[in-house]
């Protein structure tokens, strides 16, 4: 497996090397326990060189402190726990009942 950094790097490219003429801001959206490894990534010189060869600005911005992907066992949810954590999930954000 690749190191967090060159993953993060070649996501950009993925993105960015197919971005049309009319981009001018790129932007990568990522999790916050990613963003250092994002930043580092929008950093590098290859990505860099991209960049002002096409007039195009890029910065990171997280998005979220967690994935909102919730994976649960078939025993979890059969005894209530997946339910009693998206209870205190929403409570703790603001929008439960």
């Amino acid at each position: 497996m690749k190191p967090p950094i060159e993953q993060a790097k070649e996501h950009i490219l993925k993105y960015l090397i197919g971005a049309g003429p009319e981009v001018k801001l790129f932007i990568v959206p990522c999790y916050r326990r990613d963003y250092e490894h994002y930043s580092r990534a929008v950093n590098d010189i290859e990505v860099q060189t991209i960049f002002k060869t096409r007039g195009i600005q890029g910065r990171v911005e997280i998005v979220s402190d967690e994935p909102e992907i919730l994976i649960a066992t078939v025993k979890d949810v059969a005894e209530g726990r997946s339910d009693a954590f998206l209870r205190n999930y929403q409570k703790k954000r603001g929008f439960g009942h």
